[in-house]
């Protein structure tokens, strides 16, 4: 079992399968796959309790120093207060004894007072998806009735955004690139509203499940990600925190990334269903459904012995044309699901181009010059 067991130390656990919104770029609702459907819409506290005996498990099976569990959905403020209470207990009472980081993602149109100070009470952080300005964000994250959740979720952010117990539990933003809109811009919009600390994320897509059908899409991300981080390099030491950014700089350094937006080891990590199926990440599923049937449960099995995370082994080794080139410690060959062609991985990023123009940059701006303050600090927050 030793040798056979991949060490992984992010478990993503989807214990909602429903969502509030409806956001048409989202890789779980609308990317061609509904495997969702026939799942319980929420993880019953059977579930839970197995799954926090196989982290106990596979936390001292492999020595871990730490373990982290990223509760996800679908919305996983959907479970309610008093059920989200019980399943954090479950999992704190029977992984007393190890390293266990609880942390959640969310679209943040619930929160509110009471969600904030049980959050607070339980010591569960979270991160919060928005993609820019109240019009910016109504593009792509609507609710199922076509309104918009821009103005609502900025509200409710602006509403907390001094508040001590939020502060002390929010890590951060994640936006998606609408590479329509100017990377300056929005860039300004999240740093003028005193977001200290932000990330922004490709759209999912690839040469079998393309992102988008417009010209130069793939270019005017790369732009995108260009004139955002110039603005993001004039602030020097006042920078916000941008994963992407300071994972850009430290590679120009010589230290690659584990970052897996970047080719990072994708076997690290697992996704576990409300029914307990065990899977590779679920954003491999916009491959045309090839990682969408779940082989293995953790009534049966434990962690990091699913057979899929033994291919992805194989198929996440990059392109032989990466290899050589000049930005490939800095991309790695790129995010595992946009290589897909509909039969293979074995190609460059369908985001090459884009990711090759932002790399360029990025290596010409450091030869240029950088404040040595903002370097430290760059280095320093990977």
């Amino acid at each position: 079992m030793e040798v056979n067991s991949f060490a992984q130390n992010v478990v993503i656990y989807k214990a909602v399968q429903t969502c509030n919104l409806d956001c048409s770029y989202c890789y779980v609702y609308n990317r061609g796959d509904d495997s969702w459907k026939s799942r319980p819409k929420i993880s019953s506290l059977e579930v839970s309790k197995k799954l926090a005996e196989r982290l106990l498990e596979h936390y001292n099976l492999h020595k871990l120093k730490e373990l982290s569990l990223e509760i996800h959905g679908g919305e996983p403020l959907l479970l309610g207060k008093k059920r989200f209470k019980e399943h954090i207990e479950v999992f704190r009472n029977t992984c007393e004894s190890i390293n266990l980081n609880i942390f959640f993602q969310t679209n943040g149109l619930l929160l509110d007072e009471e969600w904030v100070d049980l959050l607070f009470e339980l010591k569960i952080p979270f991160s919060i998806s928005i993609d820019g300005p109240p019009e910016v964000n109504d593009i792509h994250r609507i609710y199922k009735n076509q309104r918009g959740s821009g103005q609502e979720l900025y509200s409710i952010i602006k509403r907390f955004q001094n508040n001590e117990k939020f502060k002390s539990l929010i890590q951060g933003y994640l936006s998606v690139i609408n590479p329509n809109y100017n990377g300056s811009k929005i860039f300004d919009w999240f740093n003028e509203n005193d977001f200290k600390k932000f990330d922004f994320l490709i759209p999912d897509g690839n040469y079998h499940n393309p992102p988008s059908s417009e010209p130069d899409y793939i270019l005017k991300v790369g732009g995108f990600l260009i004139k955002a981080f110039d603005k993001w390099l004039e602030l020097e030491s006042e920078a916000p925190t941008i994963r992407f950014f300071e994972t850009a700089v430290k590679s120009k350094t010589g230290l690659k990334p584990s970052l897996d937006a970047l080719g990072g080891d994708m076997t690290s990590m697992c996704v576990i269903e409300s029914d307990g199926s065990i899977g590779c990440h679920d954003v491999l599923r916009i491959c045309g459904g090839i990682y969408s049937k779940d082989k293995l449960n953790i009534n049966e099995f434990p962690l990091g012995i699913h057979p899929d995370f033994f291919n992805l082994e194989k198929i996440q080794k990059p392109n032989i044309k990466c290899k050589s080139c000049k930005h490939f410690n800095s991309c790695s060959g790129g995010y595992l699901p946009h290589r897909f062609d509909g039969s293979s991985f074995d190609n460059p990023s369908y985001y090459c181009d884009g990711l090759y123009s932002f790399f360029e940059h990025v290596e010409e701006r450091l030869i240029e010059s950088i404040p040595d303050e903002l370097w430290k600090t760059s280095c320093n927050n990977v």
